[in-house]
């Protein structure tokens, strides 16, 4: 059960995923009306181990985010690199959206429907890196599947809630 484990062991109220160093991305100011958003750092021992993903890539975090009324899901996968280099951030998001599809497709067999709701969305944080490495991630996302990306640049608030938001 991934989300149990997710909600045991990673869930925050802080609405923030934190990186290495100071990067972060968060989710700041009072929640709009009706919207909900969890946050959840996964790139722990005790969150890896609970969603055996012991020696697989992983992502920094993993945001839950959906409004009322709404049938779209959206899980939203996270890095943060504060590097000047991408390197294998796009892969690190797409092991850890094939690991938790599988674990999801497996609990939820009676509930296939809202399986099809659910949207997946990546976002990479960044300090720098070349336009040529935020071109060759987006390509790789793409060619996973993933429709919603956003590669963007910390300029030191590293604020989520647009993007989630779909504005």
């Amino acid at each position: 059960m991934p989300f149990s484990v997710l909600l045991l062991t990673a869930a925050s109220a802080k609405r923030q995923i934190k990186g290495k160093g100071n990067s972060q991305v968060v989710m700041s100011g009072q929640p709009v009306s009706g919207e909900l958003a969890l946050f959840f750092s996964i790139d722990q021992d005790s969150v890896r181990r609970g969603l055996n993903m012991q020696g697989k890539q992983c992502c920094d975090g993993l945001i839950f985010y959906t409004r009322d009324g709404e049938k779209k899901k959206t899980l939203c996968l996270v890095e943060l690199k504060t590097n000047h280099n991408l390197g294998d951030a796009a892969e690190q998001i797409i092991e850890a959206r094939n690991h938790l599809a599988r674990m999801l497709k497996a609990e939820c067999q009676s509930c296939g429907d809202y399986l099809e709701q659910v949207v997946w969305r990546a976002c990479i944080y960044r300090h720098s890196s070349s336009q040529k490495q935020s071109a060759e991630c987006a390509y790789k996302l793409k060619d996973a599947g993933f429709r919603e990306i956003d590669i963007t640049y910390l300029r030191g608030d590293g604020e989520v809630g647009p993007f989630l938001r779909g504005s």
